[in-house]
């Protein structure tokens, strides 16, 4: 013969559980909403620290901010300016084929961006 278990939830218990539940669904989300780039104010600061390395010269340190947002926060709206000026900054430093590479992939990803013309003039410069 056969028993049958059953799960008792008291009145004091599942409160508990009902707030357990919703901090796990609110950490999944927000960790969801992290990586498909929906962080707007981190994004935002993160843009502006990396326009203020590449107005300073640390061309370097500019890519690789912009790198970082274009690939971490791909739907965020600063992902196609990221990827843009990522692509900028490095035909600035005279590394064409990545440049052009990265020219590409915005155009691929971002195909709605407002520098879709300026990525093709400028590949095109790059080709010749």
């Amino acid at each position: 013969m056969r028993h049958h278990h059953h799960i008792f939830f008291s009145s004091r218990t599942l409160p508990i559980l009902l707030v357990g539940m919703c901090l796990i669904l609110e950490v999944v989300s927000l960790r969801a909403s992290g990586s498909n780039g929906t962080n707007d104010a981190i994004t935002a600061q993160q843009f502006a620290a990396a326009e203020d390395l590449a107005n300073t010269g640390q061309v370097d340190k500019a890519v690789d901010t912009y790198r970082f947002i274009a690939k971490t926060y791909p739907r965020s709206k600063e992902a196609p300016e990221a990827q843009f000026q990522m692509a900028k900054q490095l035909q600035k430093k005279g590394d064409f084929e990545a440049a052009f590479n990265a020219y590409q992939e915005m155009l691929k990803r971002h195909p709605e961006t407002t520098h879709f013309e300026d990525s093709v003039v400028e590949e095109i410069n790059i080709a010749n």
